[in-house]
């Protein structure tokens, strides 16, 4: 009987094939000999991982991870891409400044969000809509970089990049 395993550790997700010692069972993959070469598709369109990802810096303690976005993937209508902001900086995007919607989900740290006039902390498993145009603004308050995952539809040309600053 063979059973896939999936186990995730720190930076991969690997599959393991267990099989049962039985007579007449095929070898595990690992120890078959290929007699077939055959040509792998290109996924670069639609499978991306985060380590091989455009990493642009803003400047200021802000990272942002182009994921999955439309200038390299088979995508149209959104884009994926992580901002990493250093403890104590924060990042602006003042009202107007983007044609899209967005919706943010809180990875990793601690920080403070401001969306149009309301304030409120947000924490790992948050997540937060963003109506287009609306002014916004993220102050990374912990101890860690504040890590979100940030799904942007539609794309625009471009979209607006923040603004970084340091509290006073």
């Amino acid at each position: 009987m063979n059973e896939i395993h999936l186990e995730n550790a720190p930076g991969k997700c690997t599959r393991k094939m267990h099989q049962e010692n039985q007579p007449g069972t095929a070898p595990p993959v690992a120890e078959r000999k290929r007699t077939k070469t055959r040509s792998m598709p290109d996924r670069q369109s639609y499978l991306n991982h985060r380590m091989e990802a455009e990493t642009i810096d803003h400047g200021n303690g802000i990272i942002e991870r182009c994921l999955m976005v439309p200038e390299r993937h088979a995508i149209t209508h959104c884009r994926l891409t992580e901002l990493v902001i250093e403890p104590d900086r924060i990042a602006n995007w003042p009202e107007g400044a983007t044609d899209s919607e967005r919706i943010w989900h809180v990875i990793d740290g601690a920080g403070l969000m401001t969306r149009d006039t309301d304030q409120f902390a947000i924490v790992p498993g948050d997540v937060i809509h963003i109506a287009r145009g609306i002014a916004h603004q993220v102050h990374s308050r912990g101890q860690r970089p504040l890590q979100l995952l940030c799904v942007t539809c539609p794309t625009g040309d471009q979209p607006a990049a923040p603004s970084a600053s340091s509290p006073n």
